[in-house]
């Protein structure tokens, strides 16, 4: 499963930078928001499982995580204009390791041995890769 998500996050990030050549960040954002509103509002409605908030509280943290995400996929497509499919990879695999972070400081979530090894094997591939880009010949 996490090959079939690698591929599949490669793939978007290659198309992205290629389309993006010739486009602007806001106008892919756009067409990727309403792809996928396409594709889940007759999954939701098939399945039957599209349940809104039901309280004030949860319509805003809803409209808050959309916010987030939005503004989170506005920055990624506009790192790969700027620093390229490559380097847009390697700064979104430390999301993860970002994650269990906070989630450690700010909700008290404990960090077991898995978790910070897996933060410690996503920085060590990073940092090896930084490292295999700064020898390679030019």
């Amino acid at each position: 499963m996490a090959a079939l998500s690698a591929v599949g996050v490669a793939t978007r990030l290659i198309a992205s930078s290629r389309f993006l050549r010739n486009s602007d960040v806001i106008r892919l954002l756009i067409h990727m928001q309403v792809a996928g509103l396409a594709v889940a509002l007759p999954l939701f409605a098939v399945l039957g499982q599209l349940h809104f908030p039901q309280t004030l509280e949860g319509a805003a943290a809803l409209g808050g995580m959309a916010a987030l995400n939005g503004v989170g996929v506005f920055l990624a497509l506009k790192a790969l204009t700027l620093i390229g499919p490559v380097r847009t990879a390697m700064a979104q695999a430390m999301e993860s390791v970002f994650t269990v972070a906070f989630a450690g400081l700010l909700l008290g979530e404990s960090l077991s041995p898995q978790k910070i090894l897996g933060a410690a094997m996503v920085i060590g591939a990073v940092a090896t890769i930084q490292f295999l880009r700064a020898r390679a010949p030019r």
